[in-house]
């Protein structure tokens, strides 16, 4: 056996320089930064314009056994630990091919107990041979404990990071009157709730602007193209930008005052609201799920995800520059000193450490 980590993405990643997924750019960090760097292949679907920055092998989901096919790759690295990233299934699949190899589950979001009997003790059979479980909050982690008691001795949390110099602006460079909203633009995100909120702000503070950073398009347009039709009608002052590449996005929302993140969902961490707060943004969040990990007091929460909501909370930002000052200083030094980037991956390392060290012993 060597020492090498084999890390599996899921199949809707991409692992691509311009255009990563949001899991891609987590596990780029994470592995740039870990003392084992030079030990991890990073198994990922094709694509365009692969990150280069770490060693990595193409796998499909999409060819006749591919299972079989990706068993066999793993087998070829001789791998001492294999962390697959979501797929329940999947970490199942490995666990039970690689009886003396620790198998982590990492997930980037809830493991859902719901539906029959039979479902929970398949859930069961699956979970039970998989070494760890990693989650990215404690949101996340005590959903799962709740759910399954069974195997809290297992579960560890490694909270997401990004590439901090990459979103760090400071708070007091030259920044838009622009208030933006970054993600995938679907009804769980908030996003027509956002769009329906900037009619009045924008009307009422003709000299701000709202810009609107929108990934997926191909998945998610046919939901959000009337949405954003309907805003165009309503006012001029809005710019829409679809599946820019991550440095253009971080370039123009670096400059931005204000960001919204009105998730109507329990997010499993909020990745979002960790750039906009090293950006140097005030944010408005709905607080939901890991949201509220993520900003501690730093941020002016909604009462309800809706379009009166969020346009009295961003128009008393608007209107009050000192207050949206202050969330923009304390978030910002509060996330620089909680993900730090040292901290979190030297706590991911120990977890594939102490689990290689058990399997050995």
């Amino acid at each position: 056996m060597s020492n090498n980590i084999a890390l599996i993405l899921p199949k809707l990643s991409r692992f691509d320089f311009d255009n990563p997924t949001s899991i891609d750019s987590v596990v780029r960090q994470l592995v740039e930064n870990s003392a084992f760097k030079d030990r991890h292949i990073v198994f990922r679907p094709p694509t365009k314009n692969p990150i280069t920055s770490v060693v990595t092998r193409e796998f499909t989901h999409d060819t006749p056994l591919w299972k079989r096919r990706l068993k066999k790759a793993i087998s070829s690295v001789s791998p001492a630990c294999i962390e697959v990233h979501q797929s329940i299934y999947l970490a199942h699949f490995m666990a039970r091919n690689f009886r003396n190899v620790p198998t982590i589950l990492f997930r980037h979001n809830v493991i859902d107990r719901s539906g029959s009997a039979l479902r929970k003790w398949k859930y069961f059979k699956k979970l039970e041979n998989i070494s760890g479980f990693v989650f990215v909050s404690e949101f996340s982690a005590n959903h799962f404990r709740s759910n399954w008691p069974e195997f809290e001795a297992r579960v560890h949390v490694v909270p997401n990071i990004v590439p901090a110099k990459a979103w760090f602006n400071p708070v007091d460079a030259k920044r838009d009157q622009k208030v933006i909203f970054m993600g995938r633009p679907i009804a769980v995100k908030g996003f027509k709730e956002f769009c329906q909120s900037m009619v009045p702000v924008l009307h009422n503070h003709k000299d701000w602007q709202a810009q609107i950073f929108i990934y997926e398009w191909e998945r998610h347009g046919k939901y959000a193209q009337p949405i954003i039709e309907e805003l165009r009608r309503s006012t001029k002052n809005v710019e829409v930008f679809v599946d820019q590449p991550i440095h253009e996005v971080q370039r123009l929302a670096k400059k931005a005052q204000i960001i919204v993140v009105p998730s109507k969902w329990d997010e499993p961490f909020g990745l979002v609201a960790l750039e906009a707060h090293l950006a140097g943004l005030a944010v408005v969040s709905s607080g939901r799920g890991g949201l509220k990990e993520v900003s501690g007091d730093a941020a002016s929460y909604l009462d309800q995800v809706t379009p009166q909501a969020i346009s009295n909370a961003v128009s008393q930002l608007i209107s009050n520059a000192s207050l949206r000052g202050q969330l923009q200083h304390v978030g910002q030094q509060r996330c620089l000193d909680k993900f730090n980037s040292g901290k979190i991956v030297k706590l991911y390392d120990g977890i594939r450490t102490k689990l290689i060290e058990a399997a050995n012993f």
